[in-house]
């Protein structure tokens, strides 16, 4: 009978002992699902833009109700839609980064270059579209061009070169639709360049293939596991809402993890940013490309050296800073095309400043890309200059 009662006994601590550690687990699991959807629920954050910080704006315009600023083909139809009420007029295309749509310090009525240029063109009977996104590859400009190409009478293209940029590569989803038309990748193939960012995206469709669109089960491909977990996932996503919240909760760690690596290593929006050669030649292949296409299409090009800011020293290593100059000019004039050099426009008491970029700190950084309103006057003005100057017949 003792046997009994201490067997009972036994029992009872054991279920207490388990129920003292699910108890605590299960208590956690439950807090941490109300503070992830607490936290990321609602949002939709375009991580993309983190960069520009609370101190910038990003200004996408329109005219008459139709957007004149798009970002890629996602948006396009409503401002090719735009242009055919309008008159189809003959097209400057400007293709760029963020610095084309973002302002520093945005006040009320101000507005970026876009407007401003796009309303002097129109004087004269031509339309001004434009085009950007935040840290674009030249690889990506190369084949939006030859999309846009294909679907306007293109008269000017306007052609930023950022020398930052040239660190990036890859194709971001809404540029790679481009690769949908077998027009644009019959004119790809036609270059190496064209051929390398081809080639890479056929590997990414079928890694996505093959991963059936989701990245968490690239360890686990071609097993048994696979095909369960991905029946797992799907399920979780149509009935669990904080599955569907991964992206922004992992994007939103990303960042955290980049503020802290900055904070550790102590880098700053100042800090040298050095050449990714083979990223850096990709890019400059890309140019020639764009260059190559638009003089065979009868399309006149303006490329111009972006401003940056002189009051302080630059976030580049000056030799290959001078290097990507010279090579853009001389490019330039290999191509019979027009090159400015537009990196002092903008006076030092028109530029930004942004968030730092590191954790605990709360001090401005400098912002070398993104100026304020009268830069974009500044911008707008000179490129009408150069416009027409040297591609449009002017009206008195």
């Amino acid at each position: 009978m003792s046997a009994v009662k201490q067997s009972a006994k036994s029992k009872n601590l054991a279920n207490r002992s388990t129920l003292s550690v699910v108890l605590p687990v299960l208590l956690g699991v439950i807090i941490a699902a109300f503070a992830l959807e607490f936290s990321y629920g609602d949002k939709n954050t375009k991580f993309e833009e983190m960069a520009l910080g609370e101190g910038t704006s990003s200004l996408f315009c329109e005219y008459d109700g139709y957007p004149i600023h798009c970002e890629g083909i996602e948006d396009f139809a409503p401002c090719l839609q735009g242009w055919h009420i309008r008159g189809k007029n003959p097209v400057v295309l400007w293709l760029g980064n963020s610095q084309v749509h973002a302002v520093n310090q945005l006040k009320q009525v101000q507005e970026n270059a876009p407007p401003i240029l796009f309303r002097r063109l129109y004087k004269q009977d031509i339309d001004l579209l434009t085009f950007s996104q935040p840290n674009v590859s030249l690889q990506e400009h190369y084949v939006l061009f030859e999309y846009l190409r294909l679907r306007l009478p293109v008269k000017t293209l306007i052609l930023p070169l950022v020398f930052d940029d040239l660190r990036e590569t890859g194709m971001r989803s809404d540029i790679a639709l481009a690769l949908g038309d077998a027009r644009v990748v019959n004119s790809l193939e036609t270059t190496e360049i064209g051929r390398q960012i081809l080639q890479q995206a056929a590997q990414n469709k079928k890694d996505s293939s093959t991963d059936s669109g989701d990245d968490d089960l690239k360890g686990v491909r071609n097993t048994i596991q696979e095909h369960s977990e991905s029946a797992l996932n799907k399920w979780l996503s149509d009935y669990s809402n904080l599955w569907k919240i991964r992206p922004e909760a992992r994007g939103n760690l990303l960042g955290s993890l980049y503020l802290l690596r900055n904070s550790i290593f102590g880098i700053t929006a100042q800090s040298k940013r050095k050449m990714i050669k083979l990223r850096y030649h990709a890019n400059i292949n890309a140019l020639t490309a764009i260059l190559d296409s638009a003089t065979q299409s009868g399309i006149g090009v303006l490329v111009y050296i972006v401003p940056i800011r002189n009051d302080i020293e630059i976030p580049y290593v000056k030799k290959e800073y001078e290097i990507f100059k010279q090579k853009s000019e001389s490019l330039a004039k290999e191509k019979n095309v027009v090159f400015c050099n537009l990196e002092s426009l903008v006076p030092a008491t028109l530029w930004g400043a942004k968030e730092s970029t590191r954790f605990g700190k709360h001090e401005l950084e400098a912002d070398f890309m993104h100026f304020q309103a009268p830069g974009h006057m500044l911008l707008a003005k000179n490129l009408t200059r150069i416009l027409e100057t040297r591609f449009l017949e002017t009206q008195p």
